[in-house]
This record gives structure tokens, sequence and C-alpha cells, in this order.
């Protein structure tokens, strides 16, 4: 297991426009996905959260959060842009103490 996390921006209105008040702000949790599965869910009102996650060296995962308020998980309401991560491959270093006789 890898241990990743993600940083955002809570949002500030609502898919209407309207701002959301800071009571409402506070509330927020924000869930995570990876390749459409769920990951983490932060603290209310926070805006990054570490998790584990079963990694793959070179392969890409797409990444996208959703916004919940009061306990409500709406499944139209819209995903964040996605970000996709790729996992770097481990580079061995070089051997020591080679010799030629």
């Amino acid at each position: 297991m890898t241990q990743r996390k993600a940083d955002w921006t809570l949002p500030t209105t609502y898919a209407d426009g309207s701002a959301i008040p800071a009571e409402v702000l506070a509330k927020i949790l924000t869930h995570i996905y990876r390749d459409g599965v769920e990951v983490a869910v932060s603290a209310p009102g926070a805006t990054s959260v570490s998790f584990d996650v079963t990694e793959v060296q070179g392969q890409a995962y797409v990444y996208t959060g959703k916004s919940e308020v009061d306990g409500v998980v709406d499944d139209l309401s819209v995903a964040s842009e996605a970000t996709t991560f790729i996992v770097p491959f481990l580079v061995l270093s070089p051997p020591t103490g080679l010799s030629i006789t």
C-alpha cells in the first residue's frame, strides 16, 4: 500500500451561482474517487485528506472529487475536473564495488 494525499479548494458557490454561507462551508465533506471508486472522504470543512491505495509502477490513475453537505450525497452533482496521476518507476542505484581481474 502507498499513502497519497489529495488537496483541493472547497466550492464557494452552489451550482446556480449563489454563495455558500460560511456555516455550510464548515460542513462540506469531499469524496475522492480513483477510477470511479471512492478511496477517501475528508473531515468536515477540510481541504486535504491522506489515504492508502495499491499502485502499480507506470500505471495511470484518474482521480476526481465530489462535495457533500448535511449527509446528502447527490449522484447527479458535478464531479471535479479529473486529475491523472502516473505512478513513477523506481530507479535502481548503480552497483558498487565492481572490479575486473
